[in-house]
């Protein structure tokens, strides 16, 4: 009788460690399976992270471009429109054949210059003799607008600084000088147009004048 109960403990026991290996196992693949899942997870993550910074650089880089290309654009097409207003502005200054056309000169550049520039005697001084008659009457002097060539600086708040080199021809022969100026790119005007020379040439420029 005592044989049963034994048995009995003992199968009882073997039913509890079949079944506690069986729940170990199945912890033991849970565990593995989230481990795997997880990994997975991080994997994912990992690439879509990866993906994202992919994509901001992409986009910080053409952001990065269009702004280039599109201060490049706005400086050639400033360039471009200063080099033709310059043409277009020397063309006034460099050309007259009287006193009258010489004296003109500043109502026709009007368009193209601001008031400080348009007050410069360097510019628009008078042919006056000193003795009532006109200088450019009197000597038959003329002069005829030849070629200018732009160069320009970087583009700032619509003003880029500008040189440019201007030559007439004359009675006297051919004639050429630089000047400086701010380009007023939203105006399409030359602001503070100041003549740079050597001293011969404003000693005739100031004769002529």
């Amino acid at each position: 009788m005592r044989k049963k109960p034994f048995m009995y403990i003992c199968i009882i026991l073997g039913i509890l460690i079949v079944l506690t290996g069986i729940l170990i196992g199945r912890r033991e693949m849970l565990i593995h399976n989230y481990q795997q899942q997880s990994q997975t997870y991080q994997q994912r993550i990992s690439s879509l992270n990866a993906n994202i910074a992919s994509e901001k650089l992409a986009v910080e880089k053409i952001a990065n471009a269009k702004s280039l290309n599109r201060n490049s654009r706005q400086w050639t097409e400033a360039e471009d429109k200063a080099t033709q207003t310059s043409g277009n502005l020397f063309s006034i200054l460099l050309t007259f054949s009287s006193s009258k056309q010489y004296s003109q000169r500043k109502t026709l550049a009007k368009k193209y210059l601001d008031d400080t520039s348009l007050k410069n005697p360097q510019l628009f001084g008078s042919d006056d003799d000193g003795s009532g008659g006109h200088y450019i009457d009197l000597s038959g002097l003329s002069a005829q607008y030849d070629t200018s060539t732009l160069s320009a600086g970087a583009i700032s708040d619509n003003k880029m600084p500008v040189v440019i080199k201007a030559s007439l021809k004359s009675n006297n022969g051919v004639s050429e000088d630089l000047y400086t100026a701010d380009y007023d790119y939203a105006n399409d005007k030359f602001l503070n147009l100041v003549k740079l020379t050597n001293l011969a040439q404003t000693t005739t420029s100031s004769s002529n004048q």
